[in-house]
């Protein structure tokens, strides 16, 4: 009883320094596990944000190297959560150097403290919100409301990030901010999908960003427009699907069409794949699209339980216009979730930024994450 209370006492500690709550990103390379669908194990039905209790298990199921389902319980299984109620927190804590235009750079700082909380209305609803900060500002991520009319339909209302391609975690690839979904760039939205054992169809309208905590972060906050994304799932271990988005911004108007897929290669490996044509013009101007073709390309294989060994390649090719910069990112990296709530990244690139006036450099980021 005396470690049990001194665990609920360390756990309550750390809920209140991380505010209210929020779970892992989505992590979309459990594709290979036998999960195309995110909403397996998120609360979100596109993946991202609190687990639910489902989502938890698999943790201590098959993506940890050592735990147990009781493990990867909420606060370790020291505060069980009542069935309409989902709780759960993240800190990240990032080491960085980079070497660029024969200077380097160091940074070690928590880039995130976050909480999130879901709560199940009438079985049919979940009420959604996230509140945390990120670097050096404060903001919240999601907060919306879901509605589950019938076994495959929802409506969705409320702030959170449309779904355009792979969602992926780390929010500084050229993927997702050349498509405008880096950090701070959530958007308010309303949102009618379809999902079933075959695929889905999601189609959002995107109303703008109203910021939640400092407009510094992002000024770009008017934008508005639609999102489409079409999926089929294939094998029980793949999704093949296709994206369209048109936004017509307070300062630059942006197209994007992409083709993506997420799909395991047996048990241990898989392939992450992601082409986009992304289109711009300076808004209110009449003017012709710029544009350029994004490619991003991850491999993965898990060469060990809950050990991985992966390979990413990105890059951005102007091919019309003046509004984009030619940009390249190569390198290996090692994820490790060691237990249930922990995970360890180490990236080390390669890149080139055309914009620059060395034009190459190198980085190496270390990431260390827990959550609840």
């Amino acid at each position: 009883m005396a470690l049990k209370s001194c665990i609920q006492a360390v756990m309550a500690s750390l809920f209140a320094y991380v505010s209210f709550t929020n779970t892992a990103f989505a992590y979309p390379e459990n594709v290979r596990k036998g999960y195309p669908s995110c909403a397996s194990c998120h609360v979100s039905p596109t993946g991202g944000g609190v687990l639910t209790n489902y989502g938890r298990k698999s943790s201590g199921e098959f993506i940890a190297t050592w735990g147990n389902e009781a493990e990867s319980e909420f606060a370790w299984g020291a505060a069980p959560l009542p069935g309409w109620l989902a709780l759960g927190a993240d800190v990240r804590h990032l080491s960085y150097k980079r070497e660029l235009n024969r200077q380097i750079t160091e940074r070690r700082l928590i880039m995130q403290q976050e909480g999130e909380i879901a709560v199940n209305i009438a079985g049919k609803a979940w009420l959604d919100f996230s509140r945390g900060k990120y670097s050096n500002f404060e903001s919240s991520q999601r907060a919306y409301l879901l509605f589950n009319a019938t076994e495959n339909i929802y409506v969705r209302a409320g702030k959170y990030f449309a779904p355009f391609g792979i969602l992926r975690a780390d929010h500084t690839a050229i993927s997702r901010r050349a498509v405008g979904m880096d950090q701070g760039r959530e958007t308010i939205n309303a949102e009618l999908g379809y999902q079933d054992e075959r695929g889905e169809l999601i189609l959002t309208g995107i109303m703008g960003n109203w910021q939640t905590g400092d407009e510094s972060v992002d000024p770009i906050f008017r934008d508005q427009g639609l999102n489409l994304r079409v999926a089929a799932y294939h094998g029980g271990n793949s999704q093949l699907g296709a994206s369209a988005m048109g936004i017509q911004g307070e300062y630059v108007d942006r197209q994007a069409l992409g083709l993506y897929a997420m799909t395991g290669v047996g048990d241990n490996s898989w392939y992450l794949g992601e082409v986009i044509l992304e289109r711009r013009r300076l808004a209110n101007t009449g003017s012709l699209f710029h544009e350029a073709i994004i490619n991003h390309h991850q491999f993965g294989w898990e060469f060990f339980r809950g050990a991985h060994l992966i390979g990413n390649i990105e890059t951005l090719s102007p091919i019309a216009g003046k509004l984009h910069s030619t940009e390249w990112s190569v390198g290996p990296g090692i994820q490790w979730f060691p237990r249930p709530h922990f995970e360890f990244t180490v990236q080390a690139n390669r890149f080139m930024r055309k914009s620059s006036s060395d034009n190459q450099g190198s980085e190496l980021k270390m990431v260390s994450h827990l959550w609840l």
